[in-house]
């Protein structure tokens, strides 16, 4: 593998379910239910990609960056097939229940990005289905509370990166070494202050291939939302991405004219969205609120060290 692409997801939801004006999603702003894809198009995506690139894993991305670089003269060597890494951010339930079984039946891999605070609320995973996640799902960060860590103080952005790390190395029994940067609100800052606490994969939502030279923290990914084509998202997992590069720097020409916060409103007023909508901000509490039993083995060696501490 000399370079693979990435494809960005966020749920996968029931056939006709973005529609129903009465449904599980219809409180959610239009930005949010955007990236949400239904089953049956997730389906096809999977069969479109699976007939023409090999889907890596995880693990393989992380061997692709610590290997040496070797640098290959026989045409021979190079990749027959495009490599692709399919993930999913936020933590959304139809990750688990309808995007695994595809995923399973393909017998491929996803990533999901969680954000920590997230886990038990409406909608979402549940803290206490981590340690038991299939196979088809390995866990990454999304941050502690899904802000934009670029408009944060470092401290802030040091406790939503590592927070969210030990919480979910915690509630899986996994480690956790990769992170998806929310918002694509990534800078130089973010990306040093990730590494230093201990992720060595750092995703963002940038567009673009990815090989060595564009670096483990600078990990580009194509979104797919719920409007993008089949032929599309294979295009995108062979690395083919058109004119979306340029359609990103065109569209963050206002943002740079306006700056991030009046950015939002007045993008959140292009895309018709009301008071009563829900962002992600609104659905991501400052506090987790979930609650798992401690681990009764490690209260005792606490409890212990504890004891001996206290007589010395």
């Amino acid at each position: 593998m000399q370079a693979f692409s990435c494809l960005m997801y966020h749920n996968v939801c029931a056939d006709g379910s973005l529609e129903d004006p009465a449904g599980e999603w219809s409180a959610l702003s239009p930005s949010i239910r955007s990236y949400f894809v239904e089953e049956t198009a997730f389906s096809a995506h999977m069969s479109a990609i699976m007939r023409s690139c090999d889907l890596i894993t995880l693990r393989k991305v992380q061997n692709f960056y610590n290997s040496p670089m070797v640098r290959h003269t026989d045409p021979g060597l190079a990749d027959v097939r495009p490599s692709t890494l399919i993930t999913f951010d936020d933590g959304w339930r139809g990750t688990l229940e309808l995007a695994a079984p595809i995923l399973q039946r393909h017998a491929a891999e996803a990533t999901v990005f969680i954000t920590s605070n997230l886990l038990d609320t409406p909608g979402f995973l549940k803290a206490s289905e981590l340690h038991q996640l299939p196979p088809q799902l390995r866990i990454g960060s999304h941050c502690k509370t899904h802000r934009f860590l670029n408009e944060l103080n470092e401290a802030e952005i040091r406790e939503e990166l590592l927070f969210s790390k030990s919480e979910l190395e915690r509630l899986s029994s996994r480690e956790v070494t990769s992170v998806a940067i929310p918002n694509g609100a990534v800078d130089d800052r973010v990306r040093a202050i990730a590494m230093e606490v201990g992720y060595s994969l750092v995703f963002t939502s940038d567009v673009h291939h990815n090989n060595r030279w564009s670096g483990a923290d600078s990990i580009g990914r194509a979104a797919i939302r719920s409007t993008t084509s089949t032929n599309a998202v294979r295009r995108l997992a062979e690395g083919d991405y058109g004119i979306d590069p340029i359609r990103r720097a065109v569209l963050s020409l206002p943002k740079r004219l306006l700056g991030p916060k009046r950015y939002r409103q007045w993008r959140a007023w292009c895309l018709g969205e009301k008071s009563t909508h829900q962002e992600m901000h609104d659905l991501c509490p400052v506090e987790p609120v979930y609650h798992v039993e401690p681990n009764l083995e490690e209260t005792a060696f606490r409890n212990r060290d504890a004891e001996v501490t206290r007589h010395h």
